[in-house]
């Protein structure tokens, strides 16, 4: 949102719906992550010969992270916009969204890696894993479809 800058007009005269604009702004996201992603992790997982199950555990695992990553950072930018900014690294590098946006991510995947050190139990894990990040894309949705949407309005 804030490489927009100043030019945030003409993105809000489109005519689609400002869900569907924050929705395309996730989608780049995820064309950009996850195509390389699942490609190197079909790779790795016919290399290393762990089966269609493993692989096809693996690609959710890039979706719901990708997704998770894509809607925390649209939220966390639209919460703490940059719009005066004279380079756009500034916003890319120096801002408090990106800040936030890499701290939060990493925190929740420092938290999922210290589950597979807590429990023994891989199969627990992995249904702990996938359901929570299930539960959270549902929530960040919700929240994107409700107060991303009123705030992404109320930029002018």
């Amino acid at each position: 949102i804030s490489l927009e800058g100043k030019r945030l007009w003409l993105t809000k005269s489109l005519p689609v719906s400002t869900l569907e604009i924050l929705l395309s702004k996730i989608m780049v996201n995820i064309v950009i992550v996850v195509i390389p992603t699942a490609l190197f992790a079909l790779i790795a997982g016919i290399y290393f010969n762990l089966g269609l199950f493993n692989i096809f555990f693996i690609f959710e695992f890039i979706v719901l992270s990708s997704l998770f990553t894509g809607m925390f950072g649209i939220l966390v930018n639209l919460r703490f916009p940059k719009f005066d900014y004279d380079r756009e690294i500034v916003v890319i590098k120096q801002s408090l969204a990106a800040f936030i946006a890499v701290l939060g991510s990493t925190a929740i995947a420092t938290a999922v890696t210290a589950m597979f050190f807590i429990y023994y139990d891989a199969v627990d894990i992995i249904a702990i894993y996938f359901m929570s990040y299930i539960v959270i894309d549902i929530l960040l949705f919700m929240l994107l479809k409700s107060w991303g949407v009123k705030r992404f309005n109320s930029f002018e």
